[in-house]
């Protein structure tokens, strides 16, 4: 099976739009770091930082988080992170390649520490210049899975 953990490992930078029926929709600036570890061939870690822009300039810090995305024997995949305000999540996806680009779609597994939120899943499509994602999510407030973040990130 093709490494494709070296197509995200690297600096990445964006823009992003936040929406939701319960939040005014937002613009925000994003940086992730992905590293991937060489001694662990099939897993990386990542670190992703999120601003709110206003007219392209970071205004103040939305969100922090950090995690790691495993590839199991299966050709399952797992993503595991926390975020800066206690919530942690851990999802169960598979890859796919559609048009090119490699796509790893998660769904939620278990959510601990944030009782609103129900239902999660992340879709990423990504190869080595570009990586872009999409957050569903349902909360105890909005009874279905709908968008609530979508982001287009450059190698930098």
């Amino acid at each position: 099976m093709e490494n494709i953990f070296k197509y995200l490992a690297g600096n990445w930078r964006g823009i992003g739009k936040a929406e939701y029926p319960t939040i005014e929709t937002a613009h925000y600036i994003e940086e992730m770091v992905i590293n991937d570890n060489n001694e662990i061939e099939n897993a990386v870690s990542y670190l992703q930082k999120s601003w709110l822009a206003v007219e392209g300039k970071k205004i103040k810090p939305l969100s922090w988080e950090t995690g790691f995305i495993v590839r199991k024997t299966n050709g399952i995949y797992e993503l595991v992170n926390s975020n800066k305000g206690g919530r942690m999540e851990f999802f169960s996806g598979s890859l796919a390649i559609i048009s090119s680009m490699y796509c790893l779609d998660f769904f939620s597994k278990n959510i601990i520490n944030d009782p609103r939120i129900k239902k999660t899943r992340r879709k990423f499509r990504f190869d080595e210049n570009c990586l872009e994602y999409e957050v569903y999510m349902q909360t105890t407030k909005v009874s279905s899975i709908i968008k609530h973040l979508v982001a287009v990130l450059n190698r930098v």
